[in-house]
């Protein structure tokens, strides 16, 4: 049995706290790649934690710290790609269309509309941008749901 196996069924469990189990046993896999490189995630890996945190049933909290996990897995996926993980040699692990069009997901049920989802969306597409996925089709229609109308054209136009 895999890890992304897993992750993938955590991910689509109607657990309230998927996330955080999806999140933990993500770390678990980064701590195994490190002792015997036999449990290497991958973008997918991450992807499937991001998958975990959308449609979080429950009110504010529950929603709020779905989000909080899917900014942490965001920014582990980036620090992972960024210096090579523990292996060094191994491929990187980099966001991919379904990591923004899945974050924008999370953003768009997570957060209600207001000045802070206006921006953590334009701060986010602005890095997505720079990853040079600013343009997949995928990528634009989950923005587009979760952003304000003005901020879309704004960004995209």
């Amino acid at each position: 049995l895999s890890y992304n196996a897993v992750l993938s069924c955590w991910s689509k469990s109607e657990e309230p706290r998927r996330a955080r189990i999806a999140l933990r046993i993500l770390r678990r896999m980064r701590r195994a790649s490190g002792r015997d490189g036999a449990a290497v995630p991958d973008a997918n890996s991450y992807n499937l934690v991001l998958n975990a945190c959308a449609f979080i049933p429950g009110g504010p909290d529950a929603k709020r710290d779905a989000l909080d996990v899917a900014l942490t897995t965001l920014e582990d996926l980036r620090k992972e790609g960024s210096n090579g993980g523990a292996g060094g040699a191994r491929p990187r692990p980099r966001p991919d269309r379904y990591t923004y069009a899945t974050f924008f997901k999370v953003v768009g049920t997570a957060l209600p509309p207001g000045a802070e989802r206006t921006e953590l969306l334009r701060r986010e597409f602005m890095r997505c941008r720079a990853d040079g996925l600013g343009e997949d089709g995928g990528v634009l229609r989950s923005f587009r749901r979760a952003a304000p109308r003005g901020l879309f054209r704004e960004l995209v136009g």
